[in-house]
């Protein structure tokens, strides 16, 4: 399966945010659990796919991100938030992980610097059809 999600170049992907957008992502502790939340990102904010979180998603990475205010620190503020979120894990959180949905690809106001909103949709098909899921 690597050599397969690595022939699909899901990493040539990369868009930019063309206005404030909600953007969804893993919490990870240095525990037996995740969370899940979401943070409205500012326009601006640029993000490349990383590979497959599952049939309907993409992990991805903020990247470059010169065009907004650079004294922003997804990191800082995401671990703010998650600590008045669940104080009692706040000792234990190890990191986030951003995802997009293909509703997201399809629906969200974005701007594809390299590779295309066709080309990401297209990857996330033929993972259904090569894990044996139909449309």
């Amino acid at each position: 399966m690597k050599k397969f999600e690595e022939s699909l170049k899901i990493e040539d992907n990369i868009f930019e945010l063309k206005e404030n957008c909600i953007i969804e992502y893993l919490v990870h502790y240095f525990a037996p659990c995740t969370g899940w939340n979401e943070h409205e990102m500012p326009a601006g904010t640029k993000f490349c796919l990383d590979g497959i979180m599952r049939d309907d998603a993409m992990y991805m990475h903020s990247i470059d991100n010169d065009s907004i205010d650079n004294d922003i620190d997804f990191y800082e503020i995401l671990s703010e938030k998650e600590k008045r979120r669940n104080p009692k894990m706040s000792r234990r959180l190890g990191g986030f992980t951003f995802f997009i949905t293909e509703k997201q690809i399809e629906e969200l106001p974005i701007h594809f610097i390299s590779g295309s909103k066709e080309r990401s949709l297209e990857i996330l098909k033929l993972y259904r059809q090569k894990i044996g899921i139909t449309e």
